[in-house]
């Protein structure tokens, strides 16, 4: 398996999950259907507002396309985690330590 490459965002992510800082979601489906709410009602398109073209500069394009490319990714785990194809917390650790010992 290849070795992950972390940024300092990730590593801080992954720092507090290990130090036992996240907890499960009771209801995680109805989690979820709220934050897919949330989501589409923030990106709805009000037809009363016309395109306009925006000037962004390299460091800003690049950031937005790294923050899509998150949210992509956070959708797929959704999707993974709603077909059954994720890990418990106790087999994520597992995994974790597994690859620390390599």
């Amino acid at each position: 398996m290849k070795k992950m490459i972390l940024d300092e965002e990730e590593k801080e992510i992954l720092s507090s999950y290990e130090r036992g800082e996240w907890k499960s979601v009771k209801n995680s489906n109805e989690e979820i259907e709220r934050l897919r709410k949330y989501a589409r009602n923030t990106l709805q398109k009000d037809k009363r507002i016309k395109p306009a073209g925006v000037l962004l500069s390299p460091g800003d394009y690049d950031e937005l396309v790294y923050k899509k490319d998150f949210l992509d990714s956070v959708g797929r785990g959704i999707w993974d985690s709603e077909k059954g194809n994720a890990y418990s917390s106790e087999e994520l650790k597992a995994a974790l330590a597994a690859r620390r010992s390599k």
